[in-house]
């Protein structure tokens, strides 16, 4: 496919494609009992637990393919570094007690700067590998 060294077009693909049926399953209303409970509000049915293995899958594909070329991501700026390390910690601290304490829609934000992460690493592999 012509990697280069970057994410194989497959991977990020699949990703499209996991976050698009994953994200429809789990946006669908609930039918049926909870699985279990995450807290007073949140708990997955069965469609849900399956849309979140749909996306888990996609987003562990991604994350497998940055993590072996994590080399090239020390050739990045100290400043992006240090900035995915911050998004990493925020977006873990924003999703784990918006969750947790049923704080409404918090957890979309603790989401998306845990997914900027992820797809900033992503992106930054494929212009490392274009200066090679």
């Amino acid at each position: 496919m012509g990697d280069r060294g970057g994410i194989p077009g497959i991977v990020w693909a699949g990703w499209a494609v996991a976050n698009a049926v994953g994200g429809l399953l789990v946006g669908v209303p609930d039918r049926g009992p909870r699985l279990f409970s995450l807290s007073r509000t949140h708990g997955p049915s069965l469609v849900d637990a399956v849309g979140a293995l749909v996306l888990l899958f996609g987003w562990v594909a991604l994350d497998a393919a940055v993590l072996r070329r994590r080399g090239r991501l020390r050739e990045a700026r100290r400043w992006l570094r240090a900035a995915r390390v911050a998004g990493l910690i925020a977006g873990a601290g924003i999703l784990v007690p918006a969750i947790a304490l049923d704080l409404g829609t918090w957890w979309v934000l603790g989401a998306a700067l845990l997914a900027a992460v992820q797809i900033s690493a992503a992106v930054e592999l494929g212009r490392s590998s274009g200066r090679a």
